[in-house]
């Protein structure tokens, strides 16, 4: 009656304490177990398996058709180069 992700998870499940199921209803008690995978998943911060969970999301840019290049990035006006210790200090 439940997935099998719910049935692999099984133990974990049972220790996220949720109420309101009918111990006697096996309908009740899947639902129940569903409710905790979703709680489950949240707590771990990863989203329920799907079709495309491992597709790629980002654009890829200088593809091998491309002709232009990607412009120089500008260095931020609050950044500088690393110096060395003795340039630290003002000299007297």
């Amino acid at each position: 009656m439940v997935s099998e992700e719910v049935r692999d998870q099984w133990d974990e499940l049972t220790s996220i304490p949720l109420a309101g199921y009918d111990a006697l209803d096996a309908k009740s008690i899947a639902r129940n177990m569903t409710d905790r995978l979703a709680i489950l998943a949240a707590r771990k911060g990863t989203p329920k398996s799907h079709a495309g969970a491992g597709l790629q999301t980002m654009a890829m840019r200088g593809t091998a058709g491309s002709t232009t290049s990607a412009p120089a990035a500008k260095q931020p006006p609050n950044l500088k180069l690393p110096t060395q210790p003795a340039e630290w200090y003002p000299k007297d």
